[in-house]
């Protein structure tokens, strides 16, 4: 919902002021520091998400690495180990984990880059519907072909008007402000990579933050400021695993079932005649999972490049 919010406030704002703008280099002073506004309110949730995942990244360094790697005299009961070999176990421990959370970081970020710098999908200034096509593309209730009043061309199956980006979009499932860019059919496995990675990430630090948490909290040599910060620290992170891993379940349930998400809140929701059942464009678990993230599962979940199964214009359905 705040998300949703966040993106209607932006659009509004992008569609009242900034057509009304002259070019850069014709503006003046005030006109360059509404562009800079603009920019800054498309881009500060990519840099909060950005923020926040450098945020835990450096807690778990500081708060869990270190202090395994790192002997003092003081360790020895808090942290579990009583012997040199247990203690040697711990460490080799810390710097497994630390290299685990690395790497599931790195492919995060690249996963983040690629969704946001790949274009989603547009349609063909030359795309038109052909014969053998009619009787496959979705209608309007009246019976004609579905054409966007904004571009002012026929929309192909699954494609959608975006406000925000001003543009029609293929097999667009939302508007993602955390990439700032439209997730639809060329971007939409960066974004699933994403999300895994994401999980993978905080899953780490959740799981091997626990036992920080339980140490500080009985020692009582430690300060209160730095007690309340791990538990701060934790606490947030506890929230964004469970909003992330259920946010990521709910995007593997579309992919299980070939649905969008606009296809589900707009027509599930709607009690469309198409959406009833099972959706009309279900090949199959494998091949929804196939034409989503691409033809090698291998690659399913690592920010490759994308092999497509067809160019976004057309699928194969069922009836609708």
């Amino acid at each position: 919902m705040l998300d949703a919010k966040y993106e209607e406030i932006v659009t509004e704002s992008s569609e009242d002021i900034a057509p009304r703008l002259p070019p850069w280099k014709k503006s003046t002073l005030l006109e360059k520091a509404f562009r800079v506004v603009l920019n800054l309110a498309v881009y500060f949730p990519v840099l909060t998400l950005w923020t926040v995942s450098l945020f835990f990244y450096l807690t778990f360094i500081f708060c869990y690495l270190i202090p395994n790697v790192s002997y003092t005299s003081s360790h020895a009961e808090l942290y579990y180990w009583n012997t040199s070999s247990e203690y040697f176990l711990a460490k080799v421990k810390a710097w497994i984990i630390f290299g685990l959370l690395s790497v599931f970081l790195i492919l995060f970020y690249i996963s983040t880059i690629r969704a946001m710098m790949t274009a989603p999908g547009s349609v063909p200034k030359k795309w038109d519907i052909s014969g053998d096509m009619k009787s496959e593309i979705e209608k309007r209730q009246d019976g004609q072909d579905r054409i966007c009043i904004r571009c002012e061309m026929k929309k192909p199956d699954r494609t959608h008007h975006c406000r925000q980006c001003q543009k029609c979009v293929l097999r667009i499932d939302h508007h993602c402000n955390w990439i700032a860019n439209c997730v639809g059919f060329y971007n939409y496995k960066y974004f699933i990579c994403m999300l895994f990675n994401a999980v993978i990430c905080i899953s780490i630090v959740v799981g091997s933050l626990w036992e920080t948490v339980v140490i500080v909290l009985n020692d009582e040599t430690n300060h209160t400021s730095y007690c309340f910060f791990i538990t701060f620290a934790y606490s947030i992170a506890f929230l964004v695993f469970f909003v992330l891993t259920a946010f990521t379940g709910y995007h593997f349930w579309l992919i299980w079932n070939n649905l969008t998400t606009i296809e589900y809140c707009e027509k599930k929701r709607n009690n469309s005649s198409a959406f009833k059942g099972p959706s009309p464009y279900t090949q199959g678990i494998y091949m929804n999972f196939k034409q989503a993230l691409g033809e090698n599962p291998l690659f399913w979940f690592i920010p490759t490049k994308f092999q497509a199964l067809g160019d976004g214009t057309t699928f194969a359905h069922h009836g609708l």
